[in-house]
C-alpha cells in the first residue's frame, strides 16, 4: 500500500446478492483518487459462514473480510451489502466512522411485523420471491 492509501479514509464495498464485486467498477473507479478502496468479493460463498436466519453468519464473513486498522473505515454496501455492512458496523462501531446504504432491502413497521409472522407461522415461502420460484421447475416440466 503506498504511503498516500495510508491518509485516505479507507472504503470498504460490500456488494449485493448476485452481483460480483467487479462488477461496480465504474461506480468505484471514480473513488479511488480520494479514498482507501477495498471492494469485497464473492461475499456470502464461504462455507464457514453459511447463510442463516437474520444474515449473521454473512455479518461474521463481512467482519472477516475487514482490513485491520487503527482507524475507523467508512463502510458502503449497495443491497443486501449494504445491509450487512450497517449490521456489522452496529455490531462493532468502533471499526467504522460511518456506513451508506445503497438500496437496501429494509423491512420497517408494519411491513418488518408482517414478515416476522409469516416466518414465525411457517408461510415465509408464500411471500418472498424465493418461495414463488420454487413453482417454476414444475412448471418447466409440464411445457416442452
Amino acid at each position: 500500500m503506498s504511503a498516500d492509501a495510508t491518509s485516505r479514509t479507507r472504503l470498504v464495498f460490500a456488494h449485493a446478492n448476485g452481483f460480483p464485486g467487479l462488477s461496480y467498477r465504474s461506480l468505484l473507479n471514480p473513488l479511488a483518487e480520494t479514498f482507501d478502496l477495498h471492494p469485497l468479493d464473492r461475499l456470502g460463498h464461504h462455507p464457514d459462514y453459511p447463510v442463516n436466519h437474520n444474515w449473521g453468519n454473512l455479518v461474521d464473513e463481512l467482519l472477516s473480510y475487514l482490513p485491520q486498522s487503527d482507524t475507523p473505515l467508512l463502510g458502503v454496501g449497495h443491497s443486501l451489502g449494504g445491509t450487512l455492512m450497517a449490521m456489522a458496523a452496529d455490531k462493532q462501531p468502533e471499526r467504522f466512522c460511518g456506513v451508506i446504504m445503497l438500496d437496501p432491502p429494509l423491512m420497517l413497521g408494519t411491513d418488518a411485523w408482517a414478515m416476522k409472522a409469516a416466518k414465525r407461522f411457517g408461510f415465509i415461502d408464500r411471500v418472498t420471491p424465493a418461495g414463488k420460484t420454487q413453482g417454476a421447475a414444475r412448471c418447466g416440466r409440464a411445457v416442452k
